[in-house]
């Protein structure tokens, strides 16, 4: 009552003939579409990725997106990402950019994600 009085609502509901529609049916194919969409220079990171960080790194990362020239490389557990920042992350950097272009990747950040090998292992 007090939110009808506040709203000044009327208790009968307005004649829609438009039926209610759910947001998510469109934003899982907006996703599907934008991941379809990856370029060409994202591709090639993750095929050349196991060349680039070394086998051992590549079995526990993966290279997810680059977003105004930054790298987002997923990595499998918080022991292999403070690994990976505190030994490698310079080296790594430094071999994109001069496989890439320091025009093309500005930064590379790390963050934890569990899906990213098990993702990766089954393709």
């Amino acid at each position: 009552m007090l939110a009808r009085e506040r709203l000044r609502l009327t208790a009968e509901r307005p004649d829609s003939t438009e039926p209610d529609l759910s947001l998510r049916e469109p934003i899982l194919k907006l996703f599907k579409k934008l991941d379809e969409r990856k370029s060409p220079l994202i591709l090639k990171i993750q095929e050349q990725w196991k060349q680039l960080a070394g086998e051992l790194i590549a079995g526990h990362s993966y290279p997810a997106r680059l977003i105004d020239k930054i790298l987002y490389v997923d990595v499998a557990n918080s022991s292999w990402l403070n690994e990976i920042i505190r030994f490698h992350s310079a080296s790594i950097t430094r071999l994109l950019q001069k496989k890439f272009g320091a025009g093309v990747i500005r930064k590379v950040n790390y963050r934890v994600n569990p899906e990213c090998c098990r993702r990766q292992n089954s393709d």
